[in-house]
């Protein structure tokens, strides 16, 4: 049997991933434009300060164009490696921790690891 993740590695490894993900990416800086003054109301566009990636994000129903757009820039690559950086630093102050039971189970850092690597939280239905 396998002994469970601890909460350092779990952390460590949404890290990595974070890393893996924006090395792979187009590299920052993203923006938005909005294209209505081009004859196409409703729909935004999001590109790469390089131009070589184009995301076109147009209004539906339940749909908010300019504030998706806007949201899909702003977690461009550029986040990263803060990201990644407060991660790590809250691994080595677990390791650091006397005990596990020191350590906060409902800290958020866990829930956004472990929507990074999509596991599931133990005892949870998967």
């Amino acid at each position: 049997m396998t002994p469970p993740e601890s909460p350092a590695s779990l952390l460590e490894r949404a890290a990595t991933r974070l890393e893996e993900l924006s090395n792979a990416a187009t590299p920052p800086e993203w923006s938005t434009k909005d294209l209505s003054d081009f004859g196409h109301k409703g729909v935004w566009w999001v590109e790469a300060e390089t131009k070589d990636m184009f995301c076109c994000v147009a209004e539906l129903e339940t749909v908010n164009p300019k504030a998706d757009a806007a949201w899909i820039a702003t977690m461009s690559p550029a986040v990263a490696a803060p990201l990644a950086s407060m991660l790590r630093f809250d691994a080595m102050r677990l390791r650091w921790a006397n005990a596990y039971e020191d350590v906060d189970k409902s800290y958020q850092g866990f829930e956004l690891a472990r929507l990074i690597l999509g596991t599931p939280v133990p005892g949870e239905d998967e």
